[in-house]
């Protein structure tokens, strides 16, 4: 076993470990105060920018 075989070592691994940690919970509460009426129901149509990249 290597010491990075389970941590972030590339771009593409924090890419990874982003959408999962951070981007993941985000659509999801996004999504539960639209429903819940806390937020505008519309921001769900904008979802797809969480999975942008820019680099």
């Amino acid at each position: 076993m290597t010491p990075y075989q389970y941590g972030i070592v590339t771009l593409k691994d924090y890419d990874k470990y982003c959408y999962y940690a951070a981007g993941l919970p985000g659509i999801s509460l996004t999504r539960l105060f639209a429903v819940s009426g806390l937020e505008d129901p519309g921001i769900v149509k904008n979802l797809e920018l969480a999975n942008t990249k820019k680099h």
